[in-house]
């Protein structure tokens, strides 16, 4: 029998074998696709963007982006978890342990990109007994933390979500934090854009400079605000955090409404930008001391 089923095994790699060879020879592509070596990955410095204090913040890394996709990449790099450098910056994820990237696949005609990943996605928050707005509010920030990293890409708009190849179409938990009128209904259901995820978002949302994104000076300052009247103040700050710069600042829409602002800062004087931090706040209305603070570490460009 062992002699039988080895002559059947030899006879149909023949006939493979012969099946293979006619294709070659009437197909030519069929060899050079086989032949094609796999495509090496590119190192590419990508944005992921991950939370501080419960809201999104923006992080740079080299990313080795596979098959042109960068898109697929950036999230496989937001599923690692953080690196060291953002843990000292502040910076954590809600992105549970264990959560896998099924698929990341993209409509061109809309703008939607629509993203299945493992139900870890959906395991419940670790911290201590959290009451249900702050259950709700980290499995939002799971979400916004997918959302922001695809947005990144001009070609994405808004995000859909799969659950092991199921649409996650609804959240009960989420309700619990649609009681308020600036925030609106989040509807699963339809594509999440980075406008739906108000609660998750910083007053001051610095993107530029990202931590750890290599910076010069002058030094560009970009992002949004919700802020009073639109006003808020920028600071460059040494390590001993000492004020060496302090620009007044407004973005183009507050008190409600989230504006834009894109501006550059600069020194009198050479600087190790090592050594400095950018530090984001708003002064309150009722007694002028700081709040919704953010302090971003600058990385310096290479030389």
């Amino acid at each position: 029998m062992h002699i039988q089923n080895t002559q059947i095994r030899r006879q149909t790699r023949t006939a493979l074998a012969a099946i293979i060879a006619t294709l070659i020879a009437i197909m030519p592509g069929v060899a050079a696709i086989a032949a094609a070596p796999a495509a090496q990955a590119v190192s590419t410095d990508l944005f992921v963007y991950l939370l501080r204090d419960g809201k999104i913040a923006a992080a740079q890394r080299p990313v080795a982006v596979e098959d042109n996709r960068p898109g697929r990449a950036s999230l496989l790099a937001l599923l690692d978890g953080t690196t060291d450098a953002e843990d000292d910056a502040g910076l954590m994820t809600a992105i549970p342990i264990g959560a896998e990237l099924i698929d990341v696949t993209l409509d061109n005609a809309t703008g939607v990109a629509t993203v299945d990943l493992t139900d870890d996605m959906l395991s419940p928050p670790r911290s201590d007994e959290p009451d249900a707005e702050q259950e709700a509010l980290i499995y939002l920030g799971r979400l916004a933390q997918v959302v922001f990293t695809l947005t990144q890409f001009p070609s994405i708009d808004a995000v859909l979500f799969e659950i092991d190849g199921e649409p996650l179409s609804d959240l009960p938990i989420l309700e619990t934090i649609q009681i308020n009128p600036f925030y609106g209904p989040i509807d699963l259901a339809q594509p999440l854009d980075r406008a739906d995820l108000e609660p998750v978002i910083p007053a001051i949302f610095v993107e530029r400079p990202a931590v750890g994104e290599p910076v010069d000076l002058p030094l560009r300052v970009a992002g949004t605000a919700n802020t009073f009247e639109a006003a808020f103040v920028l600071q460059l700050r040494d390590a001993d955090g000492v004020v060496l710069l302090e620009q007044p600042t407004t973005a183009t829409s507050g008190t409600g409404t989230r504006g834009t602002f894109d501006l550059t800062l600069n020194l009198p004087d050479d600087r190790d930008l090592s050594t400095l931090t950018l530090v984001a706040f708003e002064r309150s209305a009722r007694d002028g001391e700081p709040i919704n603070q953010v302090e971003i570490p600058l990385t310096p460009s290479p030389e």
